[in-house]
């Protein structure tokens, strides 16, 4: 429950919890379509995604009987029900899995909206990729340290000091300054810049041919817990090894006008789906002229402004979040079809169906 609270409980006959995830929440507005009880109320989810009001999305009041629908539903984890301190499982609404083949290039990670994909390289040591022999002629090194300050992976360390009389005792065996050169395989990569750099060719590296594909290996990680299932991790995968099954099909509506562009669906989506087309840039040369000055009253380079509110309907999972924020209701959602929904028990398929009422 870390992180969350409390927002519902009862103790008999055993204790049952509804605690909620304010960061998880996205406004969509489900838990409370699906709530028999009418327990659940949204609050102002535009103007709190603007800051304008600090509040939380939704409050839950003593009517809810703490059913588990609005958490079995809820897309994005900001709902659970405990039972004596354990959370209820509920499979998810969508899909997304990796397929083998991954090149582990992290487009899926850059793009994902939600930040719930995590690629982990791993990459092999240098012992690995280069392979060949360093020899260092302890006879000519002079230890000057030019071949570690010159190194460019850092694998070389060289030290040289004095010693005085009283550090050196009274045997006439102890030398009066003392070296020391060590490599770290680790690092070196066997480029033979030492070697070249070495005043006294006190250093001789040499490197075996190797033209062998370096292989790199990984693991990508998708959070159920965070992902959306919007598919843009599909959409930009270049090898095609990512699957999303989204979890609802429908349609979304755009009053173009009754829409005043202010920007808060942009702001609320949790998909990356709607957006502002941008004008482009002026052109000097058609604008301007140094004997008559501006033909138009702009200025180069200005800011674009935005032309018409736009949706990616490839990329919309139909949660109804922009449609709640929305100020003047000039969005409208449409639920369809629900994935899963011939798998589950009777009760909550005709709980879920009022999702899909027009």
């Amino acid at each position: 429950m870390e992180n969350g609270r409390t927002v519902a409980t009862r103790d008999a006959p055993r204790k049952r919890e509804l605690v909620f995830f304010q960061d998880s929440c996205t406004g969509c507005g489900m838990c409370c379509e699906v709530c028999t009880s009418n327990a659940i109320r949204l609050g102002p989810t535009g103007a709190i995604a603007r800051g304008v009001v600090d509040a939380a999305y939704l409050a839950v009041n003593e009517d809810c009987k703490l059913c588990g629908l609005c958490a079995r539903v809820c897309m994005f984890g900001a709902l659970a029900l405990y039972i004596d301190g354990v959370k209820e499982e509920y499979d998810a609404l969508g899909s997304a899995g990796v397929k083998g083949g991954c090149k582990f290039c992290k487009l899926c990670e850059e793009v994902c909206p939600r930040d719930a994909v995590t690629v982990h390289r791993t990459m092999p040591g240098m012992g690995e990729l280069v392979s060949g022999e360093f020899k260092i002629d302890m006879e000519k090194c002079i230890y000057c340290g030019i071949c570690q300050d010159i190194c460019p992976t850092g694998a070389l360390t060289v030290e040289r000091g004095g010693l005085s009389a009283k550090q050196r005792g009274v045997s006439e065996d102890t030398p009066a300054r003392f070296e020391r050169i060590e490599l770290d395989e680790s690092k070196c990569v066997l480029c033979r810049i030492c070697a070249r750099a070495c005043p006294v060719d006190a250093l001789t590296v040499t490197q075996d041919a190797c033209d062998d594909k370096i292989k790199i290996t990984g693991e990508v990680v998708i959070d159920n817990n965070r992902c959306s299932w919007c598919g843009w991790c599909e959409e930009v995968c270049p090898e095609k090894v990512i699957e999303v099954q989204k979890p609802i099909e429908g349609d979304i509506e755009i009053d173009v006008e009754r829409c005043q562009g202010c920007g808060t669906c942009v702001e609320i989506c949790p998909c990356d789906a709607l957006y502002f087309p941008l004008t482009e840039y002026i052109k000097i040369e058609e604008s301007y002229a140094l004997d008559r000055g501006w033909s138009k009253p702009i200025r180069p380079r200005a800011i674009p402004v935005a032309v018409q509110l736009k949706v990616n309907k490839q990329r919309c999972i139909f949660c109804g979040a922009c449609a709640n924020a929305c100020p003047i209701d000039a969005i409208k959602v449409t639920r369809k079809k629900i994935r899963m929904m011939d798998t589950l028990p009777k009760p909550t398929q005709k709980a879920l169906s009022k999702l899909m009422e027009a």
